[in-house]
């Protein structure tokens, strides 16, 4: 039994925070919910520190491998002669590793309070009751040991799905002949492979940073104390999501349903780039008294996956699916909030959930291509739209452009300087609001008799020489102007 036992704790994951349960916390106060950093004990402390600096080590040679790969190839050290002691020091240091690791485990099964933790852990995974549930709810623990909460295949079909999920909008492909298609083919070819490594290597991660798990390790310690702060301020749950793809999706779940008008309503929050639930956009709603339900991109701390944007799609999917099936909210009772690249998220889930309430887009772009344009050299144009159409397609005003048409749930994005004229702009908060189809009229951004709105990108703007560049700002075209210049399709009624 105690060798059983060690073997757990020399598997189990790493403990960082025991939350007060609720129960205890009503007794003593709403002081009493704080909770306490795990104290380990110094063997496991220092085996820990060992094991830790080894990762980030790994981590760094892994990202710098190119590079280090290319020194070690010009003095010569990539050869047989060489490899063979390396690898025996190779094997030596993950002997070394392997015996620290043996050690933790030790240190793990000599502390009480892990014991008690490891204990809980098995018996919710053998049986995942709610008041197991709740028992290793009052733990901060690596996520991925955390029992699945939710899965997508609970309430969907996995045979109505394609291999890589949910539905994206894709570019509309060229029509070519069959014998020009297999030569257009073999002669993109090299521009196709290199758009793939460029995609899931070093592109994909400045495209997202906060999937760079070096920079996870710098941020433990902020999202940990975010992470504490929702669950023993907040009240939050956390749950584990398992999306159409397999990937296993970090959230938050902040219930105020109890406390106001407000709480009826679900805000999702889709973070940035490299942005966490933990020290997010869920501080905005959460001081209005919604209701709030935060995620982790793929890749970012708790949620495993890459983040590609059919990934980012799926994973929406399932937090909308656990929203309604799970938490037991209404589409018309959700509401979306973006903050910058999270408007790909949050368009999406607008077009393929048209009954949701209400979308919020904080500081997001229209399209990835043009921004990635700007800071790439001309040269590499072609390479360039390969790669974001094939692999980083986040063409979120096109998203938006494809939303079911209704008057009464039409938005208009305002610039700056409008917005601020009109009154519609809080120059201290420095966010924008959503203006529903009613108060646009009111303000006079609208001919009601046109009935119509229309984005355009910046490019368009100029050349139809509706954009004056040095004010800046968007003109609002009638219907007359935009049929004459041939910006609006009357035959079509599409935008």
């Amino acid at each position: 039994m105690a060798g059983w036992m060690w073997f757990r704790c020399f598997l189990g994951p790493h403990l960082q925070r025991v939350h007060r349960s609720q129960e205890e916390s009503r007794t003593e106060g709403r002081a009493g919910r704080r909770g306490w950093t795990y104290q380990p004990n110094s063997l496991e402390k220092h085996t820990d520190s060992i094991l830790g600096w080894a990762s980030a080590l790994w981590s760094l040679s892994y990202y710098s491998s190119p590079l280090l790969l290319c020194y070690l190839y010009r003095k010569g050290y990539i050869c047989s002669s060489k490899l063979v002691p390396v690898s025996q020091y190779v094997g030596t240091v993950m002997v070394c590793l392997l015996g620290v690791a043996f050690l933790r485990g030790w240190g793990r099964w000599r502390n009480s309070e892990y014991q008690q933790f490891i204990s809980i852990l098995e018996e919710t995974r053998k049986n995942h009751t709610p008041s197991n549930k709740k028992k290793l709810a009052c733990y901060d623990f690596d996520f991925s040991h955390w029992p699945a909460d939710f899965s997508w295949e609970e309430v969907s079909n996995p045979k109505l799905l394609s291999k890589a999920g949910v539905s994206l909008l894709k570019p509309e492909p060229k029509l070519r002949g069959a014998a020009d298609s297999v030569l257009n083919s073999l002669r993109t070819l090299p521009c196709h492979i290199v758009s793939f490594l460029i995609a899931h290597s070093f592109g994909r991660r400045i495209l997202y940073p906060g999937s760079v798990y070096l920079l996870q390790r710098a941020m433990r310690p902020m999202l940990q104390q975010g992470q504490a702060r929702l669950i023993e301020e907040c009240e939050g749950q956390r749950n584990k999501l398992v999306a159409c793809d397999g990937n296993e999706i970090d959230t938050m779940f902040v219930d105020r349903r109890r406390g106001g008008l407000h709480g009826q309503t679900l805000v999702i929050c889709c973070e940035g780039n490299a942005g966490f639930y933990e020290v997010g956009c869920m501080n905005t709603p959460l001081e209005g008294g919604y209701s709030v339900l935060g995620w982790n991109h793929p890749g970012f701390a708790g949620s495993t996956g890459v983040p590609f944007p059919q990934n980012e799609a799926n994973a929406m999917d399932v937090v909308i699916q656990f929203a309604v099936h799970k938490l037991g909210f209404q589409l018309s009772d959700i509401m979306v909030y973006a903050w910058s690249i999270g408007g790909f998220t949050a368009s999406w889930a607008v077009m393929s959930y048209p009954e949701i309430q209400a979308l919020v887009l904080d500081a997001s772009f229209d399209d990835l291509l043009p921004l990635a344009l700007k800071v790439m050299p001309d040269s590499w144009r072609p390479l360039v739209t390969h790669t974001v159409r094939q692999y980083m397609n986040l063409n979120s005003a096109e998203q938006l452009c494809n939303i079911p048409f209704d008057l009464n749930k039409t938005f208009r994005i305002l610039p700056m300087e409008e917005v601020v004229g009109k009154g519609l702009f809080d120059l201290n908060a420095k966010t924008f609001r959503i203006l529903p189809l009613e108060e646009v009229v009111g303000k006079g951004l609208f001919d009601l008799n046109a009935k119509t709105f229309r984005i355009l990108p910046m490019e368009e703007v100029v050349g139809k020489g509706l954009f004056d560049l040095n004010a800046k700002t968007f003109r609002i075209l009638p219907m007359e102007e935009v049929v004459g210049k041939g910006l609006f399709d009357l035959n079509a009624k599409t935008f």
